[in-house]
C-alpha cells in the first residue's frame, strides 16, 4: 500500500504522471474496492448478495445469537455449500457436461467453422 506524505507548507506533493504509475494506481484502487485484508495476510472479495427479507432477517438472527458478523455466518454457509457440491456426484456430472460443451464451442471457434 502506498503512503502519501502530507504537502509541505501548502505545497502539493509532486505527482508521478507516468502511464505505468497511473496503471498501478488504478489496479491498486480496483483491488482496494473489491477486497479487504483478513487475518494471516489473506484477502476477501467484496460481493453483493441479494436475499429476500425473511432470509436476511434469519441470517442476522443467527449471527446475533452466535455473536458473529452476518458476513462470517454467510461465508461459513457458502463454504459448506461449495464443499457439499465437491462431493456431489450429480454436480460433478453437470460440471463435466458443461466442460465438454464448452470444449466443443472452443473447438468450433478455433476451426473457424460458421
Amino acid at each position: 500500500m502506498a503512503i502519501v506524505e502530507p504537502a509541505e507548507a501548502g505545497r502539493a506533493p509532486a505527482k508521478d504522471t507516468s502511464p505505468a504509475k497511473d496503471s498501478a494506481l488504478a489496479e491498486d484502487s480496483a483491488l482496494a474496492k473489491d477486497t479487504a485484508p483478513v487475518k494471516d495476510g489473506a484477502r476477501t472479495k467484496n460481493m453483493v448478495l441479494r436475499l429476500d427479507p425473511d432470509l436476511a432477517e434469519l441470517l442476522a438472527t443467527v449471527a446475533e445469537v452466535e455473536g458473529r458478523s452476518v458476513s462470517d455466518v454467510a461465508r461459513e454457509a457458502i463454504a459448506a455449500l461449495v464443499d457439499a457440491r465437491r462431493k456431489d456426484k450429480r454436480f460433478r456430472r453437470l460440471l463435466e457436461d458443461n466442460l465438454a460443451r464448452h470444449q466443443r464451442l472452443l473447438d468450433l471457434l478455433q476451426d473457424g467453422a460458421p
